[in-house]
């Protein structure tokens, strides 16, 4: 699917500009975008879905590029084009279509989108009445996947400077996989976590902080990182992380380095990630997967855990009594949580 997808600037001139005026940013007098509030990755997702709509219609309908955006994207088109990507799965076909259309209805809200979301519906059903294999059996207990990484520290029994790379490794992945475990936040949170900024360590205290620009719901989310991690942790920020650093004489503050000392990137990381649950718990679980995960921990302990998951995940809410009891209780929750896995860890829940 990604071939048929038109790069932004293979866009037709219509469509450029019609992306321009949705996503201005206008001074303080004048009138912004509907999509100005966007931040960059969800302008990229919607830009690439738009262009998968584009690359259709110029393999199959390259005379529509005369009409206007809005007119092209009539109901017959829109449902040709789901009919032509029916071999892609439910969700796939789904979030192309809902975020082509809301690229569309912020330009033209007034225009009749009846047929197109009465489609989306109808795929939103499908989705929702069919099984999903995508998560199927990679939804582990986050406290099996909290062993897991703790295992890999643990297995080594050493501290201080690493001896080796293959120790250094170890000890970073087994980390990352608790941290990820027991304060599941968003990839790209995760991998862009920074000392001195987002994560601050004050003895043995550390605390984690996202602020707007760094979180989908555009809210701060706050939380201490629990005593069972705080240590192999504080661990990995003394010793491997600057063993890391003096391979390629590198200097940065980002968290996470790879085995060359440089920032990890979200991507590797991610598939980093994947390899290792593959490996010590024969489930292949990337790092939004353990979101899931935790969501299931919470959901299956019991109804008032499962209040935690909307605080803990960062969530927006359609309820404002809910989403500001969420924010108020945002770090409580978080704290709550990793208590619960340290009590399933150790037999007493």
């Amino acid at each position: 699917m990604r071939r048929l997808s038109l790069r932004f600037e293979e866009w037709p001139e219509a469509d450029r500009t019609m992306w321009a005026e949705l996503t201005t940013k206008a001074g303080p007098l004048d009138p912004r975008g509907p999509l100005s509030h966007l931040e960059e990755p969800s302008r990229g997702n919607l830009v690439t879905s738009y262009g998968y709509w584009l690359g259709w219609l110029n393999a199959n309908h390259p005379g529509a590029f005369v009409e206007s955006p809005v007119e092209r994207a009539t109901p017959e088109r829109v449902t040709a084009w789901m009919t032509c990507v029916s071999h892609l799965r439910p969700d796939t076909r789904l979030a192309c279509l809902e975020k082509a259309l809301r690229v569309l209805k912020a330009y033209a809200p007034d225009h009749d989108w009846t047929m197109q979301i009465r489609l989306a519906s109808l795929l939103r059903h499908e989705l929702h009445t069919s099984p999903s294999t995508r998560k199927r059996g990679r939804i582990i207990a986050s406290d099996v996947l909290f062993q897991a990484g703790l295992s890999l520290v643990e297995d080594l029994n050493s501290g201080g400077t690493p001896a080796s790379l293959k120790e250094a490794q170890q000890r970073r992945d087994g980390v990352m996989i608790m941290m990820l475990a027991v304060l599941p936040m968003r990839r790209r949170s995760f991998v862009a976590l920074e000392l001195g900024q987002t994560l601050t360590v004050s003895g043995d205290r550390i605390s984690v902080v996202l602020e707007t620009p760094d979180t989908k719901n555009h809210r701060v989310w706050e939380t201490e990182v629990p005593a069972s991690l705080a240590s192999p942790l504080l661990s990995y920020i003394r010793d491997v992380r600057p063993w890391f650093l003096t391979r390629r004489d590198t200097q940065h503050m980002r968290l996470w380095s790879n085995d060359s000392g440089r920032p990890y990137c979200a991507i590797h990381l991610g598939a980093r990630i994947t390899r290792l649950t593959e490996k010590y718990v024969g489930a292949r679980v990337c790092p939004h997967l353990f979101r899931d995960c935790a969501a299931t921990t919470l959901a299956y302990d019991s109804p008032d855990a499962a209040r935690l998951i909307r605080a803990l995940l960062g969530h927006s809410t359609f309820r404002t009594a809910e989403r500001h009891y969420n924010q108020a209780r945002a770090i409580n929750d978080g704290r709550t949580y990793a208590s619960l896995l340290e009590d399933i860890r150790k037999g007493t829940k």
